[in-house]
């Protein structure tokens, strides 16, 4: 775990408060000099998880043979995975006694990443956000209203081949958060769905 001068961690901490109010309003963070060092701070030195090539083609064709027997459309390719707090991503020490842990997940050409999640728990006050490096999408904030008694959850989609996970826990909470990762899926392709259909969305398969 590293710890960064008192000054640039004090932008990573704003720049994490700011993001519930920029999801709500659905806007990007404004392009003034300071909201630009924010982003750079948050971006800056995140260990990339990189996932395997796909072969594009071959996918292709098991989906061609797929629908011609019926079978529901699939949308992307699923990587199994483990990545959580412990063994991933980077921990930055806050002046408050805080923490702010990032990890960004990268698949060459995806069209969408998403996740799904073994274990997730967000103690009180705790935020997880999902976001591109530009900030142009932003998923969150995910706190202890998402928290289920299975611990099993998932993620939306993001129209990048490239985010960054990002977790904030406050001092009084140190070391109680829970965020397992055990799926990335590539998505390679673009299915329409009316936005009021989501039980459809949901049964599209991956694998």
């Amino acid at each position: 775990m590293s710890t960064i001068s008192t000054r640039n961690l004090r932008f990573l901490v704003i720049a994490f408060l700011v993001f519930p109010f920029l999801l709500k309003a659905q806007i990007q963070i404004p392009n003034t000099p300071q909201a630009q060092r924010y982003k750079d701070l948050i971006v800056a030195n995140v260990p990339t998880a990189q996932m395997p090539a796909i072969d594009l083609n071959e996918l292709q064709q098991e989906d061609e043979a797929d629908e011609a027997a019926g079978l529901p459309p699939r949308f992307g390719k699923r990587f199994n995975v483990d990545l959580n707090l412990d063994n991933s991503g980077r921990w930055d020490n806050l002046p408050n006694g805080g923490r702010i842990w990032r990890l960004a997940v990268e698949s060459q050409n995806a069209i969408s990443l998403n996740f799904t999640y073994s274990d997730f728990f967000m103690p009180k006050g705790a935020q997880m956000f999902i976001f591109t490096e530009d900030f142009s999408q932003i998923l969150g904030a995910f706190s202890a209203a998402n928290n289920k008694p299975d611990g099993k959850f998932a993620t939306n989609l993001i129209f990048d081949q490239k985010v960054i996970i990002g977790y904030y826990e406050p001092r009084a909470v140190r070391g109680q958060g829970r965020i397992a990762i055990d799926g990335v899926v590539h998505g390679y392709r673009n299915i329409p769905v009316p936005e009021f259909d989501k039980t459809r969305f949901n049964a599209f398969r991956t694998t």
